[in-house]
């Protein structure tokens, strides 16, 4: 099977690049041959090109005001699908799903293609949805939350959903000692409970509440440092905040890491506390997958991550009392994150391999194709 796998990120793209970069890496165990259609301003092209994974650069416009761009777009998708003889289209946003639906139209193609959903946000019941689902054979979703509100909706009604949650290389996020380095750069001591976070400081993520919930325990127990692992600058617009709460000097801004594990390596337990647009989140399975017990807010498929209690801790209506509470807990009990964390590792090993995740996705491309035939 030739496979194209589109995105239409320009630039960093989160969990997009690590699901679709998982894909274009290991499909061909399973029969698959990938080819990648991307911007080559992203961060996937980078990554393609530099994996020698087969990329081609692919711009993805969808406004009014672009509408040469659009037209170029689906010129550019018909000789794409035609020279590299693709069997199946996989597409991961509206941009590109749209640029799709508009070449099956103009070309009267029947070419099958699945979406990825990777996001929380509501589908409208609207003509334009039904439009663009009706030219697509399923979609794939990466947590059971999503699924529940999409069977719901008219614009799915008849549609074929697969459930199929993110998986993580369980060899590549393998629990590894704390790194001298990284505690030293950022000036850990010995008796420090560090926090951490890989997902990101992008507005949905919840880190104002999350800061705003620990300052008051931060102020009494100074030990405790929050490290931030993400965004395109350390100095963000939360460095106010945390002025404000009293609290600078507990908490440290990394900004953008192109490898996280030497970050995790040094946390003691980790949080993912979105409060919008998450799904399962690549973050908190690969700080699990590295041993580290996860905080998560109730927020879409976080929640399918967790145990409460055992591998980790569910913090619903992002309660600021509860968070605090279970945050006393972890630093009055300095055994209890490793014991959470060696639980969380075998959960990871045992319901997030990335060998699970790519059998299935192999699985519903075949049943895409054999439903076509």
């Amino acid at each position: 099977m030739n496979l194209l796998i589109t995105n239409y990120h320009p630039h960093g793209g989160g969990g997009h690049t690590t699901y679709i970069l998982s894909l274009a890496k290991n499909l061909r165990k399973h029969g698959i041959i990938p080819i990648v259609a991307c911007p080559d301003s992203s961060r996937l092209y980078s990554l393609m090109a530099r994996e020698g994974l087969k990329v081609i650069a692919c711009d993805f416009p969808n406004k009014l005001k672009e509408m040469r761009g659009v037209a170029r777009a689906v010129k550019n998708m018909r000789l794409i699908i035609r020279d590299n003889h693709i069997d199946l289209v996989h597409v991961n946003g509206s941009p590109d799903h749209w640029i799709l639906a508009y070449y099956k139209v103009l070309f009267g193609s029947d070419i099958p293609v699945i979406r990825t959903r990777h996001g929380m946000q509501h589908v409208p019941d609207s003509l334009a949805a039904k439009f663009m689902n009706g030219l697509i054979s399923a979609t794939i979703t990466v947590c059971d939350a999503q699924q529940k509100i999409y069977s719901g909706q008219r614009a799915f009604r008849g549609h074929r959903i697969f459930v199929i949650p993110n998986g993580v290389d369980h060899r590549h996020f393998s629990p590894r000692p704390a790194s001298n380095e990284i505690r030293e750069k950022y000036g850990i001591k010995d008796g420090d409970l560090v926090i951490g976070s890989t997902a990101g400081i992008a507005w949905y993520k919840g880190v104002p509440e999350f800061l705003t919930a620990a300052a008051p325990v931060i102020k009494n127990k100074r030990f405790i440092k929050i490290m931030l692992v993400g965004g395109s600058n350390p100095e963000n617009p939360y460095r106010a905040l945390t002025d404000r709460l009293g609290i600078s000097e507990n908490i440290i801004f990394t900004g953008f890491q192109t490898d996280v594990r030497e970050y995790i390596s040094v946390f003691d337990i980790g949080f993912v506390f979105s409060k919008s647009v998450e799904t399962i989140s690549y973050a908190a399975r690969e700080m699990m997958m590295m041993g580290k017990p996860v905080i998560v807010s109730d927020f879409g498929g976080l929640p399918e991550n967790i145990t409460d209690g055992v591998d980790g801790f569910v913090i619903k209506g992002m309660d600021v009392k509860l968070l605090a509470d279970t945050l006393h807990k972890i630093s009055n009990n300095r055994d209890l994150a490793a014991e959470l964390g060696r639980k969380a590792r075998q959960k990871a090993e045992a319901a997030f391999k990335e060998d699970d995740f790519l059998e299935s996705t192999a699985a519903a491309y075949e049943n895409c194709l054999s439903n076509m035939q």
